[in-house]
């Protein structure tokens, strides 16, 4: 008798073995745990998707890599959720959202209409710089959060200022009002004053001149149809005295000073900018998914997520103190710049 009682003991264990893999690749399958078989209650895993639209040259990284940084915090702050960031073109953009939904859109200054259609309304932001808020929100409401800013900056080198003959806190007054011509072997070529590119989004030109009298004979030939890089490569080249760029040229000149390309690189900041990042929750996203998306825009504008922004080569919309870690930036340039032509 106790012989068949063990062995049918045996029986229901092997049985019980040879099914578990099954029962535990089903419970796998449908997101079903341990602790949930048992009575207990699990928080929901979810996944935001972040689209990042870029619309101007970023800081000493992308845009998308800061957000990533920055939604790994997030992640931890609120257990099982993660968090996805996709970088995409105007172009891809437009294409996309024919078939796709994000949850959280980043995009940049100068494609409010575009965004505008697909996005949910209404945005209350908090903490904000004085001159941030009065530049991006209307009646304490902004369209989205804005997280990141760029500036414009003229550039010049220790050689260029010297070709010039200004002083570097003379820049702005004279970086378009002074060619001049250099040999080539037997020939001569003219170097012109100031590079700078042009992009459908934006204004740097616009900018520029709403600060100080601009020669179009000192502009580089062209401008219009070249890009901020290729703006760049023609200072570097030796055709042009002065560059007017973004913050993406810091890291590039930068870089060049480092290698000895270049030496004695200045700057000054235009007060006038149209380069600002934002954030808003998609309009198809839906009300439980909204709530984090929500959350995810405003988390953008928290400390903790303003310091890497600024770590990142961009401005912050909110005060960071006194700090001034990253090369030629200091946090305190947020507060002089005035936003123009956003909406």
């Amino acid at each position: 008798m106790k012989k068949t009682i063990r062995l049918f003991c045996l029986l229901i264990l092997v049985l019980i073995l040879s099914v578990a893999p099954t029962i535990g690749k089903y419970f796998a399958k449908n997101g079903t745990t341990k602790r949930a078989l048992l009575g207990g209650e699990i928080g929901e895993q979810m996944v935001l998707v972040v689209w990042n639209v870029d619309t101007f040259d970023g800081g000493s990284v992308s845009k998308s890599s800061i957000l990533e940084m920055i939604a790994k915090i997030f992640e931890k702050q609120n257990k099982g959720l993660f968090v996805i960031v996709k970088n995409l073109t105007v172009e891809q953009f437009e294409e996309k959202i024919k078939n796709e939904n994000p949850d959280v859109i980043s995009f940049g200054s100068g494609i409010f209409d575009l965004i505008g259609e697909h996005a949910k309304q209404g945005v209350v932001s908090k903490g904000l710089l004085p001159n941030v808020a009065a530049g991006v929100m209307k009646n304490d409401v902004a369209f989205a959060a804005p997280w990141a800013l760029g500036a414009y900056f003229v550039f010049a080198t220790e050689e260029s200022l010297a070709r010039a003959g200004v002083d570097e806190n003379e820049i702005l007054e004279n970086c378009t009002t002074k060619n001049y011509q250099k040999l080539i072997g037997k020939k001569a070529k003219t170097v012109h004053s100031l590079s700078l590119g042009s992009d459908i989004y934006h204004s740097a030109k616009e900018l520029l001149s709403a600060e100080t009298e601009i020669s179009n004979d000192g502009l580089i030939p062209n401008w219009q149809n070249i890009s901020y890089y290729d703006a760049y490569v023609q200072f570097v080249s030796g055709n042009s005295t002065f560059l007017l760029g973004t913050h993406r040229d810091i890291t590039r000149l930068e870089n060049k000073q480092t290698q000895g390309a270049i030496s004695g690189l200045c700057f000054q900041m235009l007060s006038n900018t149209d380069l600002v990042q934002y954030a808003v929750t998609s309009r198809g996203c839906s009300e439980k998914r909204a709530k984090y998306a929500d959350l995810f825009c405003l988390f953008l504008q928290s400390n903790e997520a303003q310091k890497l922004v600024f770590a990142g080569g961009l401005l912050p919309v909110v005060s960071l103190g006194e700090q001034d870690t990253n090369g030629l930036l200091n946090a305190k340039m947020s507060q002089k710049l005035t936003i123009k032509n956003l909406y």
